[in-house]
């Protein structure tokens, strides 16, 4: 399913990002980092990114995960959209910050529809 390896590749993109040049990925977000910092940064934004994508792209080849996969990655991009709002809003941002929202928000609505079409089929398969 499409929208979900989209979702999957951007979040590769970013993790592949933080892990080959976490100072500059880190600097983007306002983070300046030191060694344990450049340690957590690399495997907390560049490891948990990657894994995030491998099982979006990996949940979209197999009809057995796609629902649960889908609904997996709406979750955790709404989490991640409604907490940098609160973020926005109780800290500032700046440019970087409101593109990351809008974003998440795109990645929301993305996946919005094959979430509604997968509890559809699984509305129709328990009656």
């Amino acid at each position: 399913m499409w929208p979900l390896r989209i979702v999957g590749g951007l979040y590769l993109v970013s993790g592949l990002w933080c892990a080959l040049n976490p100072e500059l990925a880190a600097g983007f977000l306002g983070f300046t980092l030191l060694s344990n910092g450049l340690t957590e940064f690399f495997s907390v934004y560049g490891g948990l990114q990657v894994g995030l994508a491998m099982a979006m792209i990996l949940a979209s080849t197999k009809p057995e995960y796609l629902a649960g996969g889908v609904f997996f990655a709406w979750v955790t991009s709404l989490g991640l959209l409604a907490f940098r709002i609160m973020g926005v809003l109780l800290y500032g941002g700046d440019a970087g910050i409101y593109a990351m929202a809008v974003l998440e928000l795109g990645i929301v609505l993305l996946l919005s529809w094959p979430l509604l079409q997968a509890q559809k089929a699984s509305g129709e398969n328990t009656h």
